[in-house]
């Protein structure tokens, strides 16, 4: 039975190939084939959403048109203009304004006393930070904008819908008398352009925000300040400050920083810890623009890399300074005033402080 079987089925081949013939496969290869399995598809690498992205649904042009921000010093002023390492300004507050979403705008010309400035901050999902920075201070939302000038400029600032905005005109022709009819255009049209703006988008978080600290607490211990410091009973207290401008405080809110303001005990001394995750890879390029002024200083922190930290000293108050540092991936600002010279350097505290967080 078995061998008529053979050639019943050699017959069927021939009867189904006919005269055009066709390959016939030996039984061991039909076994080896019939054993194969079909490769398992390579999975798709998972790619990270971009972060961060700029939230606000419009352009520093579109905000303010180029021969409105011409007209006011009566000259171009270029957009995207970095001002002088020598201001003392870090870039903490640049990075601060990328990380939240927000639109900045910065149009510049000149330098050292010369520097005429237009800049524009319009923030994202700020309603709520309004809310804490009301509480923080004297209990009321910052309201509708308003526009003022002053000797030192003049600005305009408020919420509008969830947005706040902020644009401010400095420089020495905006403390010549008449700077506000020259600054009106600036305000209206940017008022104007944020009120006709859509809802921001949601911000995607990066996946490494899951582990951010989320209160001053977590980040660093009273204790730990205290003894850095030499402060008596340090504790943690307000991060919003009277100032005329608290946006760049905002900034870092909306991007999941924190703001912790330092007191004592006993009072006369008071700092601030300023952080922004995700932030270390460009705090490089800042410490490399920042050491080329007289104000910054590199210093060396212990468990850190080199190059991983700055100090500026207050040229004109020598009881005030500032460290900015890359922890780790955290770029993290800090800031003293001892209120008097003879209750301790404040820079060398702050490298105290600086080398207690790197420890932890």
């Amino acid at each position: 039975m078995g061998k008529n079987a053979g050639i019943l089925t050699a017959l069927a081949i021939v009867m189904v190939c006919g005269v055009a013939g066709c390959a016939v496969v030996p039984p061991e290869a039909e076994t080896t084939r019939a054993a194969t399995v079909a490769p398992t598809p390579t999975a798709e690498p998972v790619v990270e959403a971009a972060w961060p992205v700029q939230l606000v649904p419009t352009t520093c042009e579109q905000v303010v048109p180029q021969p409105t921000i011409d007209a006011v010093f009566g000259e171009p002023l270029a957009l995207d203009y970095t001002f002088p390492s020598g201001l003392g300004t870090s870039g903490f507050g640049s990075a601060a304004a990328e990380n939240s979403g927000s639109l900045l705008c910065v149009w510049g010309a000149g330098e050292g006393d010369e520097i005429r400035a237009v800049i524009v901050d319009v923030v994202p999902r700020a309603v709520a930070i309004d809310e804490r920075r009301s509480i923080e201070l004297d209990g009321s939302p910052m309201g509708a904008p308003v526009g003022y000038c002053e000797p030192e400029g003049c600005a305009v600032r408020g919420i509008v819908d969830e947005y706040w905005m902020e644009a401010t005109i400095w420089g020495a022709d905006s403390m010549a008398e008449g700077a506000r009819p020259a600054a009106q255009p600036v305000f209206d049209s940017v008022i104007a352009a944020v009120t006709a703006l859509a809802p921001s988008a949601d911000p995607v978080w990066p996946a490494s925000a899951e582990s951010w600290p989320s209160s001053c607490e977590e980040f660093a211990s009273p204790e730990t300040i205290a003894d850095a410091l030499n402060l008596p009973g340090a504790s943690f207290t307000t991060g919003f400050y009277l100032s005329p401008s608290n946006v760049e405080l905002g900034e870092i809110v909306s991007a999941r920083g924190l703001v912790c303001g330092i007191a004592s005990e006993g009072g006369g001394r008071s700092g601030r810890i300023l952080t922004l995750p995700e932030s270390g890879n460009r705090f490089a390029a800042a410490r490399d623009q920042a050491v080329l002024s007289d104000l910054f200083e590199a210093v060396e922190i212990s468990g850190l890399e080199s190059g991983s930290a700055f100090v500026m000293r207050n040229a004109v108050n020598p009881s005030m300074a500032a460290l900015e540092m890359n922890l780790r991936g955290t770029w993290v600002s800090l800031s003293m005033s001892t209120g008097t010279v003879e209750q301790g350097d404040p820079a060398a505290l702050l490298l105290n402080l600086a080398n207690a967080l790197a420890e932890d």
